[in-house]
């Protein structure tokens, strides 16, 4: 990638699905302490609510990679919406828990049994879904009354908690990541570019002023203008990012929608 070796760097900074990099702010600090009190309390489900861009996916993928959550053993699996394919709902899972086979062979029981053996070696299961929606739901809630071991996070968009929430069997917690301010907008595009390898501010003041503005601050559209602005830069053979190469960023983006 051209635009990589232009800046010196090893790696895309902000557009990395393989890469370890996560920023906490505030909000995502919170978030984490909320679902690490959720592991180990009584309730059995959690709604991480989040407009859309405010890094939801991007929390989950961090939390799927800790070595467990809160004072008890956990097992952290991601699955992903299905958009109204329930059977990939319980495909997903199973392949998320390690079932090698298909769920048309492994069936119900094969999923019990996963969540069965989590619980006989003292593991609280977390199961996150990144996306709500009605078969995911349903599934969960299925799978909620046979498990006492299994936990569920629904990821939602605030209008998608207020529809599901009052469908829950028993209480659930909220737990609410919001949009990120100048300050964390500023310190994130930093230590992107640092630990991708970056010796140098690449990103001039005004330039991180102007992404905290047309990105409101929400996180995924943070991450998608820094890192396309460093392409567009790169192509000029600029020396540095400037608030017009933001703009010009954006109507790039507007066009190819």
């Amino acid at each position: 990638m051209e635009y990589l070796r232009h800046w010196g760097l090893h790696d895309k900074p902000f557009l990395n699905a393989y890469s370890s990099f996560f920023f906490a702010a505030a909000t995502q600090r919170e978030s984490i302490a909320g679902l690490s009190y959720f592991a180990g309390s009584r309730f059995s489900t959690a709604f991480l609510v989040a407009e859309p861009g405010c890094g939801s996916t991007y929390l989950l993928n961090h939390i799927s990679r800790l070595n467990g959550m809160g004072d008890c053993a956990t097992e952290v699996v991601v699955t992903r919406q299905t958009r109204g394919d329930c059977a990939a709902v319980a495909d997903g899972l199973a392949d998320a828990l390690g079932i090698r086979q298909t769920i048309a062979d492994v069936g119900a029981i094969g999923l019990d049994l996963a969540i069965e053996a989590c619980d006989r070696e003292g593991v609280r299961l977390i199961w996150c879904i990144d996306e709500l929606d009605p078969c995911s739901f349903g599934t969960a809630r299925n799978l909620l009354a046979s498990h006492k071991n299994l936990r569920v996070v629904f990821s939602a968009t605030p209008e998608s908690c207020s529809k599901y929430e009052h469908a829950c069997r028993h209480p659930s917690m909220r737990i609410d990541l919001d949009a990120i301010g100048l300050d964390d907008v500023v310190e994130y595009v930093e230590k992107g570019i640092e630990f991708a390898g970056g010796t140098r501010q690449l990103f001039d003041d005004n330039a991180k002023v102007r992404i905290s503005e047309l990105s409101e601050g929400r996180i995924a559209q943070v991450a998608h203008l820094a890192e396309s602005a460093l392409c567009l830069a790169a192509q000029y053979n600029m020396s540095c990012v400037s608030s017009s190469v933001i703009e010009g960023t954006l109507d790039q983006v507007a066009r190819a929608a």
